[in-house]
């Protein structure tokens, strides 16, 4: 009886722009997860092609798809641990192969297909070699089989036994022994060493590679390229007559016995590509392949993006592609976008938003007391940072009366005379209409303008935490209606645009109420994205740099030199990169993800652009 298969789709790094240490990092990934198994995989590399719309026109891309058949029980929580990102699937869309020959197979659609199998690796391999067929490769299947210990470590004594004899023997007949056998001695005790010690294991290995075309030419074309590329790694592999089908299945194939240390090397999971289907949006054009970019926030361990770039280097710009994106996938999805600056306005009225522009001039209702329920300690902290508490003693009597209140009213009755100096600009001063009024109604898409408060808090001579307070106060409100499920159902998709973070960063307070959602965002299906042209005033907080490290996906656009520095404490950039990040043009940047890292030209069709733009001459042109 044919034992039960779980499949997976696994999603690849891009190994080759990866620093040497993120690359040794990422092949131990892969040794941990060889190492745990216990039942054979069979690991499938598809070469596949999708056509998408983009600005109304077809664009048709090929890429790589990477897939493990697991043989008799799952592998999910092997893959977790491992630092895997993937989805698991219910089968694996091999081509399908029609008729048999003794060189070639037929495949459904008039294709044909050659298939080798790899007889024999030199000393030494490159990491992640396979990378460099793909291109000219149309699939690869790996079969991989652990060997129990005990069995290893007789096959291993057996071959080891045998090196030493060959050595023997030439030094009787009074030879020099072989070097190639010398060699494969050392390593081989070696390797026998970290057997007995349990440091490795083996593995019964087959790799078949698939190379197809339109014609018999263009398959042995194919194939001779295929076959030059690993010979330029010393590299045997044959395409026996007559097993064509069966090797192109994976049935058969040459049996290697590799050890954890040379399996590593087989690392197979390399692509330069992000194309995440079906559920991901289309965000622009990959820079080194031309192929698009289509980004699933749902299969990173968390749903938090920050969007990071200097003044005019295109923050605003993706967030809107990102919006009007999103919604277009998921059309009911909840929408709420923290405005400063005017920004969002046109695309959230073209999406079907509520745009509520806030000013002075009508009250808000947003007691933070209510806001806050059941978290008096979140309460007290937030008002403490929007009317500047800092003494000890005040803060603590604050603390004591929020407590036991239920509004902001009663806390300012109850307060001593010289807090209430303190919360007198909320109650009854000018930033009453924050706290004030009856609480607006809510609906499941609203875009709120700030641009006023924005305007106030550019021209003022005296520091003033009005746009802070507004900021904090309207987010606190969002996150209180987005863990109501009677609200909004935890099924339904929602996306946060929090505009210019260091609001939020430059109160402590602040900072770790919007670190403490982030992190408790994807239980309630929540795609925070959060943008930032002061990467200094973010991370010089405690709470901002832990906001920061815990966004799973990172957008760097054009930074100074002096950004680039704090950015990679946070994130691992090669010099090539750090270079790339100081010429950019708006709207280009690298998207990293986990190990993803992408150089993006981010597109807006024309039609979004009109709709997208800031630039006062175009934004005239346009209307």
């Amino acid at each position: 009886m044919r034992e039960k298969t779980y499949c997976y789709e696994i999603v690849p790094i891009n190994f080759l722009l990866l620093t040497d240490a993120k690359q040794d990092e990422t092949v131990d990934m892969f040794k941990r997860l060889v190492n745990t198994l216990t039942k054979p995989i069979k690991i499938i590399i598809l070469k596949t092609s999708k056509t998408i719309a983009i600005g109304g026109r077809p664009f048709k891309s090929e890429y790589y798809r990477f897939f493990i058949e697991s043989i008799g029980e799952p592998i999910d929580t092997i893959l977790e641990a491992c630092g895997f990102a993937y989805q698991p699937i219910t089968s694996i869309p091999q081509p399908k192969m029609i008729k048999a020959f003794s060189k070639y197979v037929a495949l459904e659609g008039g294709r044909l297909a050659k298939t080798c199998t790899i007889l024999k690796l030199p000393g030494t391999l490159v990491e992640g070699f396979l990378s460099e067929t793909y291109g000219y490769v149309d699939q690869i299947i790996i079969s991989i089989k652990p060997l129990p210990q005990e069995l290893a470590v007789a096959r291993f004594r057996k071959y080891l036994r045998l090196l030493k004899s060959m050595i023997l023997a030439d030094q009787s007949s009074g030879r020099m022994p072989n070097e190639d056998v010398v060699y494969r001695k050392n390593l081989a005790e070696a390797t026998f060493n970290k057997l007995l010690s349990g440091a490795t294991r083996l593995f019964e290995v087959t790799t078949n590679l698939t190379v197809t075309g339109g014609d018999f030419k263009t398959v042995n074309e194919n194939f001779r390229q295929l076959k030059a590329i690993l010979q330029a790694r010393l590299i045997r592999v044959d395409a026996p007559l007559f097993a064509q089908h069966l090797l192109f299945a994976g049935e058969i194939g040459k049996k290697l016995i590799l050890d954890t240390d040379t399996l590593g090397a087989f690392f197979p999971f390399v692509s330069a590509d992000v194309i995440e289907v079906p559920n991901g949006i289309f965000l622009g054009i990959n820079r080194l392949t031309g192929a698009p970019v289509i980004f699933d926030p749902a299969m990173r361990m968390n749903y938090n993006m920050l969007i990071a770039g200097k003044s005019g280097s295109g923050k605003s710009f993706l967030s809107k592609i990102i919006i009007t994106r999103f919604i277009e996938k998921h059309p009911k999805a909840a929408l709420f976008v923290i405005d400063p600056e005017n920004e969002y306005g046109l695309v959230g009225r073209a999406v079907g938003a509520k745009v509520v522009e806030v000013t002075r001039k009508k009250g808000l209702g947003l007691d933070p007391l209510a806001l806050f329920g059941e978290s008096k300690d979140s309460a007290a902290n937030i008002l403490a940072d929007l009317v500047n508490i800092q003494k000890p003693e005040l803060h603590s009597e604050l603390r004591t009366i929020v407590g036991r209140a239920r509004s902001l009213e009663e806390v300012y009755r109850r307060a001593s005379k010289s807090l209430k100096a303190y919360l007198r600009s909320l109650l009854e001063g000018p930033d009453n209409f924050l706290v004030s009024g009856e609480p607006m109604k809510f609906t499941t898409k609203m875009v709120f303008d700030l641009h006023t408060l924005h305007r106030e808090f550019t021209i003022a001579k005296k520091g003033t935490m009005t746009l802070q307070a507004a900021s904090v106060l309207l987010f606190s409100k969002i996150w209180q209606l987005l863990e109501d499920p009677t609200f909004i159902p935890i099924n339904v998709p929602k996306l946060v645009v929090v505009d210019e973070v260091w609001l939020y960063t430059s109160m402590p307070a602040a900072a770790a109420f919007l670190e403490g959602v982030a992190r408790r965002g994807r239980k309630r299906n929540v795609f925070f994205v959060l943008n930032t042209q002061r990467v200094a005033d973010v991370l010089e907080s405690v709470g901002g740099r832990a906001l920061l490290e815990n966004c799973a996906t990172k957008v760097l656009l054009r930074q100074d030199e002096a950004a680039i520095k704090l950015v990679s404490e946070i994130v691992d950039l090669s010099a090539a990169e750090r270079e790339a990040l100081l010429e950019f043009s708006p709207g280009q940047g690298i998207l990293i993800a986990e190990n993803i890292h992408i150089p993006v030209n981010f597109l807006a069709t024309p039609e979004e652009y009109k709709l997208f733009t800031t630039k006062p001459t175009e934004w005239i042109k346009s209307r």
